[in-house]
């Protein structure tokens, strides 16, 4: 199960907000420069807000739940981190850092069939297992086990990976979970790895996770030949 709790809304106060290092999130620049681990479903609502995660800043969930930002402006610098899985809706948003969702979508099973609309199947007396789809198709496991189905709307993706069907004394890779990105401004990522790929299958003949969702929409996206977006599908064991 990825997605648990219930949202909580972080106060505005006129000092400093719950996951602010220093500022605020409404009277001015919220800055983040430690680990904050929120409580499931934290949300920001603030059209006016501005954070920012500074290098050795990273913010996560309890339970990795996903978190949802809503505010004016939101940047990642070099060396501050989301390690959750996120919807972030913004007027100007800029990425230096990271956001890694990997694993963080359904979880793998030891011994038994994945989780998930697209869950990889095992073999009869749970032998193998094959790999768990979502935009394409899972990979068949060693003894001929089907690999889970599609799901989702490519275009415009908000679904997490399946997890792959387990092994003996081996579980399934977890999928891999859900980012998204809106901006009615610019989206600048410059030397940043934003990933939601699946786990690896471990165990004797685990299958491997499907890759989640990473979409990003903005009226002007930037980007370089030294940032990494990726989604992809962990591997199988066997």
């Amino acid at each position: 199960d990825f997605d648990r709790g219930v949202a909580v809304v972080i106060p505005m106060s006129n000092g400093v907000d719950g996951i602010c290092d220093s500022g605020t999130i409404a009277g001015g620049t919220c800055s983040i420069n430690t680990t904050k681990t929120l409580t499931p479903a934290y949300s920001v609502n603030s059209g006016s807000g501005v954070i920012t995660i500074a290098s050795g800043g990273t913010l996560k969930t309890v339970n990795n739940s996903a978190i949802t930002l809503t505010l004016a402006t939101f940047t990642i610098s070099g060396g501050g981190s989301v390690a959750v899985s996120v919807t972030v809706n913004a007027t100007n948003v800029t990425v230096n850092g990271s956001i890694l969702a990997d694993g963080l979508g359904y979880e793998g099973v030891i011994s038994g069939a994945g989780l998930g609309p697209g869950a990889g199947t095992v073999a009869s007396g749970n032998s193998g297992g094959a790999g768990g789809g979502h935009g394409g198709v899972g990979g068949n496991g060693f003894s001929g086990e089907a690999g889970g189905g599609t799901y989702d709307t490519p275009s415009n993706p908000t679904l997490a990976g399946s997890s792959g069907g387990g092994g003996p004394g081996g579980a399934g890779g977890a999928g891999g979970g859900v980012i998204r990105i809106i901006a009615t401004g610019t989206v600048a990522i410059s030397g940043a790895t934003i990933s939601a790929s699946g786990l690896n299958g471990t165990g004797y003949s685990g299958g491997g996770g499907a890759g989640g969702s990473i979409y990003i929409s903005a009226a002007t996206l930037t980007s370089n030949s030294s940032t990494t977006i990726r989604a992809k599908g962990g591997d199988g064991v066997g």
